[in-house]
């Protein structure tokens, strides 16, 4: 920005508005301070600000209906949330009310200045670009991520997040909610994207045929290995590999696993000689794997190796106002070509709107496409 960036600064307590007004000037902001949510808002209601920093708890206005308030008015302001009472809730009433972003106290100023400059600059390059907003939520639809729901957004977040690093990803969540889905937009929006995307089952293998499908054979290492192969590990170099339902996976499987990830290399069944490789692996369970390691059937280690970053995926029936979403999207894709999206009658909206669906996302696309097959 040509000018310095105005932050407005609501907080309660007088020695945090004194340390964020002394530390954002020095680092160029000009800064309005005020002591309650109500000030915010008649300050807000005076003055276009850039960016609002902003305490959760306060007299009368707190920081969340602050952001309810502030939102309404201008939707692409950022608003991050700051409490010295710290914690998942906290955090998660924050994202879910829209703040951009939810920050513990204590905290240094210069992790503060890192965050707005983080924003701002997302916000110069999203006005300078129009279409940004449009074409990552076109994205999202087109990878099949359908929802606005709070839980949805969070979700949202999550991946991006988590595209920025090469961190291992575990998805949790039930059977039907898109775990792959999410895998798949991780890598589409990483700096891997150009690369593979591949993905395995692994229920239903025996160790040495997941083994084999992972990590490549040689010639004879088994019965039926004529040739040697690679694995889909090789195969993925440079890009993502999905590992789906990881709770069905033996410990001596998990051993194998875990030696891939904290040496990035893999040795065909077989074969002695390592290769390496540089592979993003998320992995995903319909089973909840902290139980698993509480009853000593899941490493623990390899548990923690791959949840750097976890994504929880909602079912269905906790993403209110999805479903009708999800509905007219995959009505939109049954339709012929050319022709106009098939419609349904009262009592099948009805219908939909009052099953909880614990077949999550599958089975609703599956009822549709049902419908609309058998439909004359």
């Amino acid at each position: 920005m040509a000018t310095q960036p105005h932050i407005l600064v609501a907080d309660d307590e007088k020695s945090i508005r004194l340390m964020l007004e002394t530390g954002l000037s020095l680092n160029g902001f000009q800064v309005t301070t005020v002591r309650t949510g109500r000030e915010a808002l008649e300050a807000a209601a005076k003055c276009r600000f850039d960016a609002v920093l902003s305490d959760i708890y306060m007299p009368d206005v707190d920081g969340l209906q602050l952001v309810d308030n502030l939102r309404a008015a201008e939707p692409g302001l950022p608003i991050v949330l700051m409490t010295a009472q710290g914690s998942l809730e906290a955090a998660v009433q924050a994202v879910e009310r829209g703040a951009s972003d939810f920050i513990g106290k204590p905290f240094e100023i210069a992790a503060v200045v890192e965050l707005l400059r983080r924003y701002l600059d997302a916000r110069r390059e999203a006005s300078e670009t129009p279409a940004a907003a449009e074409e990552t939520e076109s994205r999202l639809t087109k990878a099949g991520l359908i929802g606005r729901s709070a839980p949805m957004i969070l979700v949202y977040k999550l991946i991006a997040q988590a595209a920025r690093t090469d961190a291992t990803v575990l998805i949790m969540g039930e059977s039907g909610t898109g775990k792959e889905l999410v895998a798949r937009a991780i890598h589409d929006f990483s700096a891997r994207r150009s690369r593979p995307f591949l993905s395995v089952n692994c229920s239903g293998l025996t160790d040495t045929l997941l083994e084999a499908e992972l990590f490549g054979h040689t010639r004879g290492a088994f019965t039926g290995a004529a040739t040697e192969r690679g694995g889909l590990f090789e195969a993925a170099d440079g890009g993502t590999l999905f590992l789906d339902e990881l709770a069905s996976t033996s410990p001596a499987f998990q051993a194998s696993l875990l030696r891939v990830l904290q040496s990035g290399e893999v040795r065909r069944v077989g074969s002695t000689q390592p290769r390496r490789v540089d592979v993003r692996v998320v992995g995903a369970s319909n089973a909840p794997l902290r139980d698993l390691v509480a009853a000593g059937t899941f490493r623990s280690d390899l548990f923690y190796r791959l949840s750097v970053l976890s994504v929880d995926l909602p079912p269905l029936r906790a993403r209110s106002g999805d479903v009708e979403l999800l509905t007219a999207h995959f009505l939109q894709a049954a339709r012929d070509p050319g022709g106009a999206a098939p419609l349904l009658t009262r009592e099948a909206a009805d219908a939909i709107s009052q099953h909880d669906f614990p077949g999550n996302v599958r089975e609703l696309e599956n009822a549709l496409r049902r419908a609309v097959a058998l439909s004359t």
